[in-house]
């Protein structure tokens, strides 16, 4: 989660604008819909992944229910909520993000 901080504190010195942000586990589908009724989005930046090769193979069930789990629960939170644009980011040289959402 430290490196989705830091690139969103890089995104707000790049834009000049704050970012709004929340901290929250993907695979909680009532906490992501929470999420959504909260806010009002025009689109998502999801960035919530287990990415370290050798845990995935000691963990593949931990990997698929984040990975997988947690990006079925953002999209169909997405759908719910008809939001229209859902950006699914993977920055395939970043670090381990966690199974934390960032917003």
């Amino acid at each position: 989660m430290h490196n989705c901080i830091e690139c969103l504190n890089r995104l707000e010195t790049i834009t000049g604008r704050k970012i709004e942000r929340e901290v929250l586990d993907v695979t909680d589908k009532a906490a992501v819909s929470g999420l959504f009724k909260r806010h009002n989005f025009f689109a998502v930046l999801h960035l919530a992944a287990l990415k370290a090769v050798g845990e995935s193979v000691t963990m593949p069930l931990e990997y698929y229910r984040v990975n997988v789990g947690g990006t079925i629960n953002v999209l169909e939170v997405s759908i719910y909520y008809t939001l229209r644009t859902t950006l699914l980011f993977i920055h395939p040289n970043s670090y381990v993000y966690s199974h934390l959402l960032c917003i």
